[in-house]
């Protein structure tokens, strides 16, 4: 539950205006929006125009997101969410959002071309059409529609991913360096040559607002950077057709003095409920770029979690326990989405360490000083990593001849990712050992084959280290 401190304000007085905030369908200019519950009212002012001479101004965006800060900034700018007015409710401007993908195996390129008004369509003049009473608020809100800016915008998401967090930061590091220009040729080609030479994998994502008809079909094998700005940029410039992008809103006091401007919500509710909703709008990006393996511990999770802010929208304002909840929720969702993550950059670890083993058949004496060999990973290290063990050892007394065993790991419910063979004796007569299989680590089954010095006993103990294969991308 949220906590007071002595003398802490117990209501808001909000802003004249609210400028930025993503247009909605539902939004018609005169409508009144409340500030605290976010729902729309009736009008309270006379029917206006609104009119714009100034010119269309166009400007291509880049932004580079590599980490979960990068997103949370980029969600801000383009959801701008107000009081309580915006919630969870994604719009025109915002669907992009979605396909952004941030992890330790990816990163995301959003270039976002637009054209839109250098100013907002307004009228000349705003008149209430009644006459305020004690129930204004109620029943007509806090602002009303009084314009919007008009745009058309072409926005196009680069998710790279890579099979390695060393080939992720090589990429990270120099288009960091200088963000490639990506709606240009030269920037396309710039881009292209990066990503080729670090290994990325790059699906491209293009959507579209205030254009008239469909987007081109993609190719079969889907767009690239050089076909977005050869095929689809034309055609974004050939087919404009400006909508409503942000809206502009304006409190009635504007108009009316005497309304009072102060709504009985302390401003630290407000911000909890940013902060939720901001957590909120992260997780259900990161949910929707989430790995297939790893859906199905989150998506139904996500899905009641946005059902439940929905619901509560409109009361949360007075119900601080239920925001803490919803915020204890969302961060719930967003741990094990970093449990998730965890996992996948721990699989292309064991990936590399598997290349460390010794080759199938290779026999390796343990008669030289050396006793014990180790491979792979022992322990997890970070959370949602558990690593456990499974321990067996093997003995035989003298006997003419060789002695000799097989060490065996079957279970296709475990993942093994790292494994120790041991010579329990040191006195330079321990035998021989070798794998006979191909790559243990990263397997389900593996075997090991241990045997004596002639006319000698021997004494072997290996350790086989596993994860849930259910929790992991199939064999890493």
């Amino acid at each position: 539950m949220l906590q007071y401190r002595a003398g802490e304000p117990s209501s808001t007085q909000l802003t004249t205006t609210v400028i930025g905030q993503p247009w909605h369908p539902t939004y018609r200019l005169g409508l009144g929006i409340d500030a605290v519950t976010g729902q729309l009212r009736a009008s309270a002012v006379k029917p206006f125009a609104v009119h714009n001479s100034a010119p269309m101004v166009t400007s291509h965006v880049y932004s580079l997101v590599q980490s979960e800060s990068d997103l949370s900034a980029l969600i801000a700018s383009a959801a701008k969410a107000a009081y309580n007015i915006e919630g969870i409710t994604m719009s025109a401007s915002t669907t992009f959002l979605d396909r952004v993908a941030v992890s330790e195996l990816s990163v995301t390129l959003v270039a976002r071309a637009r054209v839109e008004g250098s100013q907002y369509w307004l009228a000349s003049e705003y008149e209430l059409a009644v006459t305020p009473g004690s129930d204004f608020r109620d029943r007509y809100g806090d602002y009303f529609v009084a314009g919007y800016r008009l745009a058309s915008s072409l926005d196009v998401v680069y998710e790279c991913r890579f099979r390695s967090v060393n080939e992720r930061t090589a990429f990270a590091a120099r288009v960091a360096a200088q963000t490639p220009e990506v709606l240009t040729v030269d920037g396309s080609t710039a881009f292209e040559a990066i990503a080729k030479e670090t290994s990325a994998t790059v699906s491209v994502q293009v959507s579209a607002h205030g254009v008239g008809g469909s987007l081109p079909s993609p190719p079969e094998s889907g767009w690239d950077a050089a076909q977005v700005v050869t095929t689809l940029l034309p055609w974004f410039e050939a087919n404009q057709a400006p909508d409503p992008l942000d809206a502009y809103l304006m409190h009635y006091r504007l108009l009316d003095p005497q309304l009072s401007g102060t709504v009985p919500v302390s401003p630290e509710v407000f911000a909890q409920l940013a902060d939720l909703y901001g957590q909120f709008w992260l997780v259900r990006a990161l949910v929707a770029t989430c790995p297939v393996f790893g859906r199905p511990l989150v998506e139904k999770s996500c899905q009641q979690l946005a059902g439940l802010i929905a619901a509560n929208q409109v009361t949360l304002p007075e119900d601080e326990s239920k925001i803490g909840e919803l915020t204890a929720q969302t961060q719930s969702v967003l741990d094990t989405l970093h449990e998730i993550d965890n996992r996948q950059a721990f699989a292309s670890l064991w990936v590399a360490a598997a290349l460390t083993e010794p080759g199938y058949g290779v026999l390796i004496d343990a008669d030289k000083g050396r006793v014990q060999w180790n491979y792979g990973f022992a322990q997890g290290g970070k959370p949602g990593i558990t690593i456990d063990a499974q321990r067996d050892t093997a003995t035989a007394e003298w006997r003419i001849g060789w002695q000799e065993h097989t060490f065996t790991f079957d279970d296709p419910t475990k993942i093994i990712v790292g494994w120790e063979v041991r010579c329990l004796w040191a006195d330079g007569h321990g035998g021989d050992w070798r794998k006979d299989c191909d790559a243990v680590i990263g397997s389900t089954k593996a075997s090991v084959y241990v045997k004596s010095d002639y006319d000698r006993g021997y004494a072997w103990s290996i350790s086989w280290y596993y994860v849930d294969a259910e929790l992991y991308p199939p064999f890493g």
